[in-house]
């Protein structure tokens, strides 16, 4: 609450020989008591006042001060101070308050402390009708929707979550949070800050950071190579399995421990790693495959070189110092070699490694996302992945679903894929047939989503009308597939075989298709076209040989 202070003088000859009025407030804005006063000259205790003048104001020890001045006779006068005192939650409110971002502050049992008027507008409230009063008895939430509940519960910081939510007054509320812990010097948590991003929030952002591009030379070019990162809001889909893995792998994108991500080729293995890494504090992301490193170069492309180590090397940092502050995304690890890996493993434990030709030892802070298109206890059983360096990398194992076991999804990621190759390419394409869709929904997809894209991308680049129709994918789903002349997806295998031969040797030609599906289906894959045909992999190794399938 604001404040006025008092203090009364009484001047001879500009002297102060009395002391009519001192509050106590005052005597802490000059730092003396008033006996200390007396006797000394008015232009040397204030000399931000002016003599002479009847009224004014000026600062004194940077408070602003309004006087004045009564003469009550020609060498005696009056000198009467008010100020205005404003607490320093006063002025954090304003400064607040002149903010875009909505900003709120809980404590530590969701009890609303602050919240300044961007938050006001966003959630349709008051804050004197709110503050003092839990998070539960002004929205209609819980620890899986809130933010700030769902930090208090972890005591992570949670970042760029959409919320949509209901005020207690009925208003439908739809924002962006970012709800950060605040832990006292015992490490307790002790409030949770959290910031608020509306649509027009974010506009007016996004046209600060248009107006800095122009007038900033280069800025241009180093905030479009910043802001090119993928988010969790990026991911498309809402099947069961995937929303755990994007569950989990929210819980752990503001931690500093390192992640395993499992998935097959083509599930968005990347996507997850980019949008942990932008959900959380890493100062940049650099991300390899390490199947494209060439063995001999892996120790120089992971922790650099000196000048003079081999034939044509020079001073090059690694893609560790690149990532220091950071995170490095290590797709496919189990492609490195097991030596590489053990020195892989030596980074991860000290926080050290030895660029080739160094003498000296380099430090790095990197947070390791590492990923494997294997089962990662088969890659060990079979001696591809080390397990000290998988136990070392799996603090947190997120599995990112194939599209075959998210099938809910793929309606979904169609219109997704559709919009956006229609707007690339700037044609009216905005449907897929229900036959289309069938096939889609048919096929065992081994290229997960990335197969999925390609293939709409296709469609939509020969489409000539609104709809994709049957003819518009490419040639090998529909061989594949089965797709027989009257548009009618069986799957059934052509009931004619060639040159009217036997009754055995149809069954071996039938045999052999339905083998060759399954391999189709699976990917190539001995042990999935076996579970898929109802054959033990020895079986079906045995018929593999048997119809010369290594000559397809």
């Amino acid at each position: 609450m604001n404040r006025f202070s008092l203090a009364v003088l009484l001047l001879d000859e500009q002297h102060i020989t009395s002391v009519l009025a001192y509050d106590p407030v005052f005597e802490q804005l000059l730092q003396c008591n008033a006996e200390s006063l007396l006797n000394q000259k008015m232009e040397e205790v204030f000399p931000g006042i002016a003599g002479g003048m009847h009224s004014g104001s000026g600062y004194i020890n940077g408070q602003w001060v309004q006087y004045a001045l009564r003469e009550l006779s020609p060498d005696r006068q009056l000198l009467v101070f008010i100020f205005q005192l404003s607490s320093n939650e006063e002025i954090y409110q304003f400064t607040l308050d002149l903010m875009d971002v909505g900003v709120q502050i809980y404590s530590g049992d969701s009890t609303l402390m602050f919240l300044n008027a961007a938050s006001e507008e966003m959630s349709r409230i008051k804050r004197q009708d709110v503050l003092g009063k839990r998070l539960t008895s002004i929205y209609e939430t819980d620890e899986i929707q809130s933010t700030v509940l769902a930090t208090l519960s972890s005591h992570t910081a949670i970042y760029n979550k959409a919320d949509s939510f209901t005020t207690l007054n009925g208003a439908q509320v739809t924002v962006l949070n970012t709800a950060i812990p605040f832990f006292d010097c015992k490490g307790t948590l002790d409030a949770v800050v959290n910031l608020e991003y509306s649509q027009r929030s974010i506009d007016r952002l996004v046209s600060t950071t248009q107006v800095i591009q122009k007038i900033i030379p280069g800025k241009s070019e180093r905030a479009s190579a910043t802001c090119k990162y993928y988010h969790f809001d990026d991911i498309v889909g809402h099947s069961q399995l995937l929303m755990d893995a994007v569950n989990l792998a929210k819980m752990v994108a503001g931690q500093e421990s390192n992640v395993f991500i499992v998935g097959e080729t083509g599930t968005g293995k990347e996507l997850f790693a980019q949008s942990i890494y932008s959900a959380s504090r890493g100062r940049c992301f650099v991300s390899v495959n390490c199947s494209t490193i060439t063995e001999g170069l892996a120790d120089a492309t992971l922790f650099g070189t000196v000048k003079g180590a081999f034939t044509g090397s020079v001073n090059a940092e690694g893609l560790f110092a690149a990532a220091d502050g950071g995170v490095l995304f290590l797709d496919e690890i189990n492609s490195l070699s097991l030596s590489t890996q053990a020195r892989l493993l030596r980074v991860l434990q000290e926080g050290v490694y030895m660029k080739v030709g160094a003498i000296k030892e380099s430090s790095c802070h990197v947070r390791v996302i590492a990923s494997c298109n294997q089962d990662p206890w088969e890659l060990m059983q079979t001696g591809k992945l080390r397990q000290d360096l998988f136990f070392r990398l799996a603090a947190s194992v997120i599995r990112v679903p194939s599209l075959r076991d998210r099938m809910d999804d793929l309606e979904e990621l169609v219109d997704h894929f559709l919009s956006y190759y229609s707007r690339k390419s700037r044609k009216p394409v905005h449907a897929i047939s229900e036959k289309v869709l069938s096939l889609l929904m048919q096929y065992n997809w081994p290229g997960n989503i990335r197969e999925l894209k390609n293939v709409i991308e296709f469609a939509v680049n020969i489409s000539s009308g609104p709809r994709i129709e049957i003819h518009h994918l490419p040639g090998y789903i529909q061989n594949r597939l089965h797709y027989v002349h009257e548009d009618k997806f069986t799957g059934e295998l052509p009931l004619s075989s060639p040159n009217s031969q036997s009754l055995a040797q149809c069954l071996e030609h039938y045999e052999r298709e339905l083998i060759k599906q399954a391999l189709h289906q699976s990917g190539y894959n001995i042990t999935k076209a076996a579970d898929f045909l109802g054959l033990s992999r020895q079986s079906l190794q045995y018929k593999l040989k048997k119809y010369h399938f290594q000559s397809l």
